[in-house]
Formats: C-alpha cells, sequence, structure tokens
C-alpha cells in the first residue's frame, strides 16, 4: 500500500491577476493589434495601395540619397588616390607636369569643339532641308 498524502491537493479557483504568462501577453497583444485595426478601417484610415506608395517612394528616396552619398564618397576617395599616384611619380609644378596639363587641356577644348560642332550640325541640316 502506498502512503496517504497528510494534505489533499487542489486547484486555484481564481488566477493571480500579477502572474502573466507568454500566451496571455501574446493574447493581449493581439487583441490590441485586433482593436486598432478595426478602429482604422472604421475610421476609413486605411488606404493600403497609399500606404505602399508612401512606403515605396520613401525607401526609394532613402535609396537615392545613399548611392548618393556612396558616389561621393567614392569620388573623393579616388580622386585623392589619383592625385597622390600622380605626383609619387610626377613632379608638381614640374616640366612633365605641365606638358601633360598643357595636353589634357587642349585634348578637352578640342573635344569640347567637336561636341558643338556636332551640335551645330543638326541645326545646318534643318536649315539646309528649309532652303
Amino acid at each position: 500500500p502506498s502512503p496517504k498524502p497528510k494534505e489533499t491537493f487542489q486547484f486555484e479557483e481564481s488566477r493571480n491577476q500579477s502572474h502573466n504568462s507568454y500566451f496571455s501577453n501574446l493574447y493581449e497583444s493581439y487583441k490590441i493589434w485586433c482593436e486598432q485595426y478595426r478602429e482604422m478601417i472604421e475610421n476609413r484610415t486605411f488606404h493600403p495601395v497609399q500606404d505602399i506608395r508612401n512606403f515605396v517612394a520613401k525607401k526609394s528616396e532613402q535609396l537615392h540619397h545613399a548611392e548618393q552619398s556612396a558616389v561621393a564618397t567614392a569620388s573623393e576617395s579616388l580622386s585623392s588616390l589619383y592625385e597622390n599616384a600622380y605626383f609619387t611619380l610626377i613632379e608638381r609644378d614640374g616640366t612633365i607636369d605641365k606638358q601633360l596639363t598643357a595636353f589634357s587641356n587642349t585634348a578637352q577644348s578640342q573635344l569640347v569643339d567637336a561636341w558643338s560642332s556636332m551640335w551645330m550640325m543638326k541645326e545646318r541640316l534643318r536649315t539646309a532641308s528649309d532652303i
């Protein structure tokens, strides 16, 4: 024969209100969320398409700013790297530096003139077709 307990066990009929469990917290959070959602729909502040459009526009703008920042940082970094490498190999304001600068300026000027000439060609063709 097994020994009998000294006291009989009984489940608590009333639960201590200060005791919160994971599931009761989860249930309360869900209830709050459902109530907020219901109020949003009833008050007609629920615009899913517009909300998605605004969200996408905001994220797109944030990505654009991040891209611009990255490009600016990379550009500054590369410019500095190029300048340091250039003047490591070539003496600043030396003969070679002056010749390369003159060549670069001349080439750039000729490219600008050629590009302008191409744009002027369109006007010349329009004039010739009118005559």
